[in-house]
C-alpha cells in the first residue's frame, strides 16, 4: 500500500511556504521530494483550497475528488505511476482563525479526508505554534487585511477557545490512528535539544516523509512576505486614514520594502496576559507534547514557574 503524506496546517505556521516549496518545480525541496519517490498532488491541493470557507464538505464533493484524483492513483499500475507515495498540503483542513464561534473545521475535515484517502496509508503532519505567538501573528494578519482595531481591543475579543491544538491532533488521530499523526512545533528553540533529530520544522516534515536532505531555512524563499512587526502601528493608522484600496497598496509597498524577518514576532502581549493564555492551555499543551512530541522543548507553550 502506498503512502499519502497529508500536511494539514496549522495556519500561521509557514503553510504558504510549505505549499510553495513542495509544489513548485523550481525549488530544491520539490526536487528532493520527487527524487525520494513522492509526487505532490498539486491539482488536489487546489481543489481542496476552493472549499476552505465551507464548514461542511458533503458526499458530492467526496465523490468528485475521489473519482477525479484518488481512484486513478489507487489503480496506478494502469497509469504508469512509479511513485512510492504522494504529498498533499492544505492549511484549510484546520482553518483556525480569530472568528468567534469558529473553532476550526477539523471535526468535519478529518473523517472526510479519511474516506477520501481510502486505499492509501495516510500520514498526517501537523505544525503547531504556541498560542501567545499565534494570537500575535493573527493580529498581524488582521492589520495586513485592512483591520482597524488596536491590539488591546483585538485581544479582548479574541476567541481563545479556538486554539486547542490537542483537539486538532486528537481529531485526526481518531480517524487515522495516533501512530499516523506527526506533530511538530513551529518554534526554532524547540529543536535545540540534543535528542531532537531535526534541525527545524521543515527538516522534520522532510524526515517524516523519508527525505534525508538537510533543510537550511535561510535558503528558503520568503513566501507571501508579511509586514515587519515594527510597522504594524503605522499600517494601523494607514488603515484608519485611507480608503481600503489605498491602504492595501501602501501595505504591499511596505511588505516589499521592509518584509518581516524570518521568525520575527510582534511581541504584543505582556506579562500577565502571556501567562493567562499559557495557563489556559497548560494542561492540553502538556498532553499534546506527552502524546505526540515528547522529545521537544515545551517551554514556549508553558506558563513560567
Amino acid at each position: 500500500m502506498k503512502s499519502i503524506y497529508l500536511h494539514i496546517g496549522l495556519p500561521r505556521c509557514a503553510s504558504t511556504l510549505i505549499e510553495e516549496v513542495f509544489n513548485g518545480p523550481q525549488y530544491d525541496l520539490y526536487k528532493a521530494l520527487r527524487a525520494s519517490g513522492i509526487k505532490p498532488l498539486t491539482h488536489l491541493y487546489r481543489e481542496l483550497r476552493k472549499g476552505v470557507a465551507r464548514p461542511k464538505w458533503g458526499e458530492t464533493l467526496l465523490t468528485k475528488l475521489r473519482e477525479q484524483y484518488i481512484l486513478p492513483l489507487v489503480n496506478d499500475s494502469d497509469y504508469g505511476d512509479s511513485s512510492r507515495g504522494y504529498f498533499v498540503t492544505d492549511e484549510g483542513l484546520t482553518f483556525v482563525n480569530d472568528k468567534k464561534g469558529n473553532r476550526g473545521v477539523h471535526g468535519d475535515r478529518a473523517p472526510f479526508m479519511a474516506r477520501l484517502l481510502e486505499g492509501f496509508q495516510a500520514r498526517v503532519i501537523l505544525i503547531v505554534r504556541n498560542q501567545v505567538s499565534y494570537i500575535e501573528s493573527c493580529y498581524g494578519l488582521h492589520i495586513q487585511n485592512g483591520g482597524k482595531l488596536d491590539f488591546e481591543t483585538y485581544f479582548r475579543d479574541f476567541p481563545l477557545e479556538n486554539l486547542d491544538w490537542l483537539d486538532v491532533a486528537d481529531t485526526f488521530a481518531q480517524v487515522f490512528g495516533e501512530q499516523q499523526v506527526s506533530v511538530f512545533p513551529f518554534e526554532p528553540r524547540c529543536y535545540d535539544a540534543e535528542d531532537v533529530p531535526y534541525a527545524n520544522f521543515m527538516d522534520a516534515i522532510c524526515k517524516a516523509m523519508g527525505i534525508e536532505q538537510p533543510v537550511d531555512m535561510e535558503r528558503l524563499p520568503l513566501a507571501n512576505p508579511s509586514l515587519d512587526p515594527k510597522l504594524l502601528p503605522a499600517q494601523l493608522e494607514i488603515n484608519r486614514t485611507f480608503e481600503p484600496e489605498t491602504a492595501s497598496e501602501i501595505r504591499k509597498i511596505l511588505c516589499r520594502a521592509v518584509p518581516k524577518p524570518r521568525g520575527a514576532s510582534p511581541s504584543l502581549l505582556r506579562g500577565e496576559e502571556i501567562e493567562s493564555v499559557r495557563r489556559r492551555y497548560a494542561e492540553t499543551n502538556n498532553l499534546m507534547f506527552d502524546r505526540y512530541m515528547p522529545q521537544f522543548d515545551r517551554t514556549p507553550y508553558m506558563p513560567a514557574g
